[in-house]
């Protein structure tokens, strides 16, 4: 951590800080801190203490981004994400945050042990998927999916739980530069998981985020990363110009639908890739039974080109709406056209989505609702059953007064 030796991180056990957390014992370190058991001394609540030194602290950036981490993560507020439970800043500069203790090991721990099962692995991609969507639904890019920032854990019922921890690089997209700011093309996150606008130092989006989803995957399931190399200059080479290998090409037998979703976000192009954390999750939660929902609705500036009725390569007119595709091998895009013409034989003349290079700006719920007609035929046949009703009565009461007026 910095410049701070083991005996001097270690000198903290026993310490309290912020007058509260009681540190007890050393869990481990990263690049920017330390983290510890504590235990709250009024609560009695335990935790993990995650403290960057003084000295980092007072260096430019490092403390705007572990306080990031706080907030980013507290932002989200899903069970997938580490609770953030505090965090601070003490007297003498160094900085804490506090969250919950997690009893368990990291994905990276699996992975070495070699002793997941195939079922359990896509569990583990279906709730990173899912909580991503969370932070991606913030405008939270996490920046840095690897296996060591992923934690597992088992609830009472010994169910298999997901953590996303540190977030120490995670960025928000609709921040303005003095919040999130970085030196101007610094390479932020770890290079084997890393996508490969996020290696040209590129800004990067939600889709940088599914990259390393299907990276972490790719290497929990064949036990190598997507690219390896022995330096990081080489590595980051491969990653910038090479395309990724397919699934299947190193690990054979996976079902269809799991080489899908895990070569689908690991895509060059990010106009190729999932475009939503929630669309890849779907593939793997239906291991493909049941229809992709292709999810537009969190982004905005969308730009969907189309072939077919509009002519190649033509923009998406802004009168089309758009909804699910029915089939999970072809997802083309379903179109209406809400439009006096009414062209609603899109699919018949042949279009479907090319490529969407951000999803777009409105769905069906933007449109208003469909004029429902008046229930004319309902009070019309009410209308006819009376007279018919009384025609009858009449007949009935006349057939009677004659009868009666017979000799």
């Amino acid at each position: 951590m910095g410049n701070t030796s083991t005996a001097q991180i270690e000198a903290r056990i026993g310490d309290v800080v912020a007058g509260k957390y009681r540190v007890t014992r050393l869990l481990g370190t990263g690049s920017i801190g330390a983290v510890y058991a504590a235990v709250h001394q009024f609560t009695g609540k335990h935790v993990a203490l995650k403290v960057i030194d003084a000295g980092l602290g007072d260096l430019e950036g490092f403390g705007v981004r572990f306080l990031r981490e706080a907030r980013a993560a507290a932002d989200i507020d899903h069970p997938v994400i580490c609770d953030v439970l505090d965090a601070g800043k003490e007297p003498d500069g160094s900085l804490y945050i506090a969250l919950e203790l997690l009893e368990g090991r990291t994905l990276d721990d699996a992975i070495e042990a070699n002793d997941l099962r195939l079922d359990e692995i896509v569990e583990v991609g279906v709730q990173v998927l899912d909580g991503l969507a969370a932070a991606h639904d913030r405008a939270i890019v996490h920046r840095d999916i690897k296996p060591a920032n992923l934690f597992l854990t088992w609830d009472a019922n010994g169910e298999l739980r997901v953590k996303i921890i540190d977030f120490g690089v995670a960025k928000r997209t609709n921040a303005g530069p003095e919040l999130f700011s970085t030196q101007q093309g610094a390479i932020l996150g770890t290079p084997y998981y890393m996508a490969p606008e996020q290696a040209a130092g590129d800004p990067v989006d939600s889709r940088a985020d599914i990259w390393a989803a299907g990276a972490v995957l790719f290497h929990a399931l064949t036990g190598q990363p997507p690219y390896d190399e022995d330096t990081y200059n080489k590595l980051i080479s491969k990653i910038m110009n090479q395309d990724a290998p397919s699934l299947s090409d190193v690990r054979s037998g996976l079902p269809e639908w799991l080489v899908t979703a895990v070569d689908g976000a690991l895509k060059r192009d990010i106009a190729e890739r999932w475009q939503s954390a929630r669309t890849m999750r779907d593939v793997l939660k239906s291991q493909g039974e049941a229809p992709i929902e292709l999810d537009w609705e969190l982004h905005e500036d969308a730009t969907v080109r189309t072939d077919g009725l509009f002519g190649d390569e033509q923009e998406r007119p802004p009168t089309i709406r758009l909804l699910s595709g029915d089939d999970p091998d072809d997802p083309s895009i379903e179109v209406t056209i809400a439009s006096a013409d009414d062209l609603s034989a899109y699919d018949a003349g042949g279009g479907h989505t090319l490529k969407s290079d951000i999803p777009p700006p409105f769905t069906e719920s933007d449109f208003p609702p469909p004029q429902r007609r008046p229930k004319s035929g309902l009070w019309l046949g009410l209308l006819l059953g009376v007279l018919l009703t009384s025609v009858v009565m009449l007949g009935i009461g006349w057939a009677v007064f004659g009868h009666l007026l017979e000799p």
